[in-house]
């Protein structure tokens, strides 16, 4: 249980770090394990082979673990400490990452060499590599102590979005000068988006599968929305809605993200106090101490962001080359279906209904599919970059229902 807690609170702080060793592809290419390393260092790959460990990452924390014998190191990529079998060690010089490799300042191989207590086999066991989201049913949380001997083989889980087609049932959204409405239209192109992401291999969970809605008040409806995301614990969250403005010249498409928030310790608070991340995100361990939730939360928010915006880009790369409409770019705003989120999320405006081609545009099915496929491009580009080593569900798999109907 030591070794669980300690490994999900350095998750959290690694959320910090953007580029994470994919250690995956150490294994998958020799020559990466026998580059020489920097002076001093030892790569983890290396490490892995020489103690028959098997090794891990978690996409939705970075927490980059090797385990197996009764040994537990998780390191990470920036850090000056690792935690081997649950116990914090201090290092002399910082861990480093170059050209996709993890390297541990060699002076640890003593502590590792005392906690395997055993020269390392020759020639050592085949070594399964794997990049995975890890639950807290994953077999890769079980206390190193329980686990049995021998190279890990972590599970395949899938990449999962949770797609929020906004509005529905009493909140109609906007109306085009057609009279189509906006909750019928993001429906339909949210639809559409669920097929081509499952064709991908990708799981998908809608907030809602019919015309209705959450609740008749609107914040309250929305705060619905939300918290279904966050306990879906999936990798990614996209809210598709269509555009409006009084001035009808007013076109083309924009992407939110959630405001990066001034260095306000009070503000902070009280956005950490309002996400509250599923056990499961912490490996099953309960945290009760106030000031560890509280820096779970903050780091849990600072990669979500960071995710955001990469999602976000993605999204307007494609639409900017397969539109022909204008670009409003990437904003910032504090929509609570974004605010609160825990995972990567975007507001996705498709186009203005109140715009005359737009809402033709709007009303094409043909039209319709583009954005859906421009968008399914998109995710897929994102999980290749964000979540390399996840694996998507069988295509064609049935995706999740989170709302009746």
């Amino acid at each position: 249980m030591r070794c669980r807690a300690a490994t999900f609170l350095l998750g959290r702080f690694l959320a910090f770090v953007r580029h994470v060793a994919l250690l995956g592809a150490a294994v998958a290419c020799p020559s990466l394990l026998a580059a020489a390393p920097p002076e001093g260092y030892v790569a983890l790959g290396t490490l892995a082979v020489r103690y028959q460990l098997g090794f891990s990452r978690d996409n939705s924390s970075g927490v980059v673990v090797c385990e197996g014998k009764g040994t537990c190191l998780t390191a990470g990529a920036g850090l000056s400490w690792v935690l081997l079998n649950g116990e914090g060690i201090p290092l002399k010089r910082p861990i480093v990452e170059e050209n996709g490799v993890v390297y541990l300042p060699a002076e640890i191989l003593d502590r590792i060499e005392a906690s395997t207590a055993r020269t390392p086999a020759a020639p050592p066991a085949p070594v399964v590599a794997a990049l995975s989201r890890s639950p807290a049913s994953s077999p890769s949380l079980v206390p190193c102590a329980d686990r049995p001997a021998g190279p890990v083989r972590p599970p395949v889980h899938p990449f999962t979005v949770v797609i929020d087609p906004g509005h529905g049932g009493m909140h109609t959204g906007a109306k085009g000068r057609s009279g189509q409405m906006e909750k019928n239209v993001v429906f339909d192109v949210s639809r559409r988006l669920q097929q081509r992401l499952e064709a991908a291999g990708i799981h998908v969970i809608l907030t809602r599968t019919a015309d209705a809605h959450f609740s008749t008040d609107v914040r309250e409806d929305l705060r619905r929305r939300y918290e279904l995301n966050n306990q879906a614990v999936p990798d990614l969250f996209l809210s598709i809605h269509a555009n409006w403005a009084e001035d009808s010249s007013a076109r083309g498409f924009e992407f939110f993200v959630r405001r990066e928030r001034a260095s306000d310790d009070r503000e902070k608070r009280s956005d950490a106090s309002r996400i509250r991340i599923p056990a499961e995100r912490l490996g099953g361990v309960p945290l009760s101490d106030r000031a560890v939730e509280q820096m779970l939360h903050d780091l849990a928010i600072a990669r979500s962001a960071e995710g955001s915006r990469e999602m976000a880009r993605e999204l307007e790369r494609r639409f900017a080359a397969g539109l022909r409409t204008e670009n409003r770019g990437i904003k910032e705003r504090d929509f609570l279906v974004v605010r609160w989120s825990h995972v990567p999320a975007v507001l996705v405006e498709l186009e203005f209904l109140s715009n005359a081609r737009g809402d033709r545009e709007l009303g094409s099915p043909e039209h319709r599919d583009l954005l859906a496929r421009l968008m399914a491009e998109a995710v897929i580009a994102f999980r290749a970059r964000w979540a390399p080593g996840s694996e998507g569900a069988a295509a064609g798999g049935r995706g999740g229902v989170l709302a009746r109907g």
